[in-house]
């Protein structure tokens, strides 16, 4: 079956989100006091009283995000629908996650600019992703708005450097490989394809508005 997620390059490598029902990358967040999510039903039946540290939706993606960002709870509940979902779980999921009080994060898995073998292509490793998630939760993490996708990415972290700190801003990570016309295009299909799947769904409102599509011009530049 076709990965309802998909997104391919000019040359057909797919690219793509999803949720991630990863049994390490929870883990990972539970034992720094938070609850990863891996599901909208996860999402919609957490204990909002129970004094997380963090609620981090776990994403594995080869493609344009970063490895962590901090989300807004109608952006969170986009990137955890999946085929079956339905629109009365997604706002819920919505509601309950506006009342949890912790910070609301991304945590990927996979590359950054992908796929593998792509000029700039970035691996997260486990340790990194470790750091970046102590980092957010002790608040050591300067945040500024993607233009691109509206969420918040890490423009600085203590002691990540290079390669690694380009990472975190993705769109920055593209120019310097030469790939802006790629990462344009994959904003895009990414901003497209998550205004369908809340579609799809029946979802509306804040969920909608949410998935960035259509997508409006920001008036900066790539190089901003």
């Amino acid at each position: 079956m076709a990965d309802p997620y998909a997104a391919r390059t000019d040359d057909g490598d797919p690219i793509g989100e999803r949720p991630a029902g990863d049994a390490g990358l929870a883990a990972l967040v539970g034992t720094c006091g938070g609850a990863g999510l891996g599901d909208l039903e996860a999402a919609a039946g957490l204990d909002a009283a129970a004094g997380l540290r963090c609620v981090a939706v776990l994403v594995a993606d080869d493609g344009p995000l970063p490895p962590i960002a901090r989300l807004t709870a109608p952006l969170a509940v986009v990137l955890l629908i999946a085929p079956g979902d339905s629109a009365a779980t997604a706002h819920a999921a919505a509601a309950r996650l506006e009342s949890v009080g912790a910070p609301l994060l991304l945590l990927k898995r996979g590359l950054v600019a992908g796929p593998a073998g792509r000029a700039g292509a970035f691996e997260i490793e486990p340790a990194l992703r470790e750091l970046l998630l102590v980092a957010a939760i002790e608040e050591r993490i300067v945040w500024e708005r993607d233009p691109d996708f509206g969420y918040d990415v890490a423009a600085e972290v203590p002691g990540v450097e290079g390669a690694a700190a380009d990472a975190l801003c993705p769109r920055l990570l593209y120019a310097g490989a030469d790939r802006v016309y790629e990462h344009a295009d994959l904003v895009v299909d990414y901003k497209r394809r998550r205004y369908e799947r809340v579609a799809s769904i029946g979802a509306e409102g804040s969920l909608l508005r949410a998935s960035g599509w259509p997508v409006e011009p920001t008036g900066q530049s790539w190089k901003d």
